[in-house]
């Protein structure tokens, strides 16, 4: 039988933690690692509402508008999209490429959007200052 000492005990203690925060470390998503999302290639291909209506009529963006409301919107978790933006039925919706990786967006009135590459998670983004200036 071995006996483990206080100073034994703590090393342990303190390798097995060490590791778990290497692996914390290691677990984080990609898009986690920066706040912003940056695309090229941007093309804008549809836009539209949810519901028929006057109220997104004048809801558009080109290409360019939509490039710089990306690369401006922070990365958001879902609690923050729904505690801070408002969903509106206006969108506009596009493609580029993310680190060289097809995606579809679409921008929502609102100031918020979803950046998705095919099969994995969308990433939700949004911003206050965006939603007032594309208005």
């Amino acid at each position: 039988m071995e006996i483990v000492t206080n100073d034994g005990l703590r090393r342990g203690l303190a390798t097995i933690f060490g590791c778990l925060i290497l692996i914390g470390c290691a677990a984080t998503p990609p898009s986690a690692a920066s706040s912003h999302v940056s695309l090229e290639d941007v093309r804008v291909t549809a836009r539209g509402a949810d519901t028929q209506g006057a109220f997104c009529a004048d809801f558009a963006l080109d290409a360019t508008q939509a490039r710089e409301f990306l690369s401006a919107a922070r990365i958001l978790s879902e609690r923050e999209l729904h505690d801070n933006f408002d969903f509106l039925p206006c969108y506009v919706r596009g493609t580029g490429k993310r680190n060289g990786v097809p995606v579809l967006w679409e921008i929502r009135a609102g100031g918020t959007a979803t950046v998705r590459a095919e099969g994995q998670a969308a990433v939700l983004l949004g911003c206050k200052d965006c939603a007032q200036k594309f208005r």
